[in-house]
């Protein structure tokens, strides 16, 4: 490994350029683990998953154990390696022009750990799994992923047509009108739990501040979420609704609704490149419309609202 520090002055350098670089070549060590000692160690963590059910022991012998912390790594290792091989086709002499086409159009596709989306991806469900024996299927190239995986398809009917949900991001199109339509995605937030299946169950998304957890910890939920919500979500109106549902998740948790909306406040203060130019032209009002939103809901009755009432015994904060 080379290293380059730059110490000693060099009078005759140019201006901002006022020293003279020091190379020095720092061997590194030998590596503490081998490939063997790898391996050994991922044979006894798939080895070692038991799960305890009342009396009953159960050892997990297929699949990677969730919970452990090489878990995805090892599943982007895994997965990683056949789109690597298969991306890879676009490469070999033998790959005509109309297979390059097909390698292209995965371009537009995007996986995390064991969720998969693809965009405008007609040839995703031919070439979705490898097809080791047997002829090849057509334009010669292998397909995407091993045949053992289960691959099911996801259903969405309670959401429009254009809207794709993946991950807590809600991928929303928008074509436009006019002598050149374009198109054009945004992002709102999608959280699984909002599902109709879900809206007669009560669901605790954020610990009560009566509880016994620090109480950094407990500062720390709303600024995490807030920044949470301004990384992921393109459409303001949908920020401001939600950052009004996380201030009256927050509240019927028992914390205090007037700080949290200070913090709100101070948090935009804090961001001005956020949403720049919606919030000096439509959007100037986007704290108030927050603080109206967060009001409306917090007036709405518990049972129509799944957010919960207020556990008893919490105090406001």
């Amino acid at each position: 490994m080379e290293v380059i520090i730059c110490l000693t002055p060099d009078p005759t350098a140019q201006a901002g350029r006022a020293c003279r670089p020091i190379r020095i070549t720092i061997p590194l060590p030998n590596p503490p683990f081998s490939v063997c000692d790898i391996m050994d160690t991922i044979r006894a963590l798939l080895r070692s998953c038991y799960s305890q059910y009342g009396w009953l022991r159960v050892l997990q012998i297929c699949g990677i154990p969730m919970g452990i912390s090489p878990a995805p790594y090892m599943a982007n290792l895994f997965l990683g390696w056949y789109e690597y091989c298969f991306l890879l086709q676009r490469y070999h002499p033998s790959c005509t022009p109309v297979a390059a086409a097909i390698l292209d159009t995965f371009r537009f596709s995007k996986r995390f750990l064991d969720d998969l989306l693809a965009l405008n991806n007609r040839h995703l469900s031919s070439f979705l799994f490898r097809h080791d024996v047997g002829p090849l299927p057509a334009h010669g190239l292998l397909g995407l992923y091993p045949p053992c995986l289960d691959v099911p398809v996801q259903e969405h009917p309670h959401l429009p047509a254009a809207h794709i949900p993946f991950l807590d991001i809600l991928l929303v199109h928008q074509p436009t009108t006019g002598a050149t339509p374009t198109s054009r995605f945004t992002t709102r937030l999608y959280d699984k739990r909002d599902q109709p299946a879900f809206h007669d169950v009560r669901l605790s998304r954020y610990i009560p501040r009566c509880s016994n957890v620090n109480e950094a910890a407990k500062r720390n939920i709303f600024a995490s979420q807030f920044h949470r919500l301004r990384a992921i979500i393109l459409d303001i109106d949908d920020f401001a609704l939600q950052a009004a549902r996380l201030v009256v998740a927050l509240t019927r948790q028992g914390y205090s609704f007037g700080q949290l909306l200070q913090r709100t406040n101070d948090a935009l203060l804090a961001l001005p490149h956020l949403f720049p130019i919606q919030r000096r032209t439509t959007h100037r009002d986007l704290f108030p419309r927050i603080q109206r939103q967060a009001q409306v809901l917090l007036a709405l009755p518990p049972t129509l609202y799944p957010l919960g009432p207020v556990p008893v015994g919490c105090r406001r904060w």
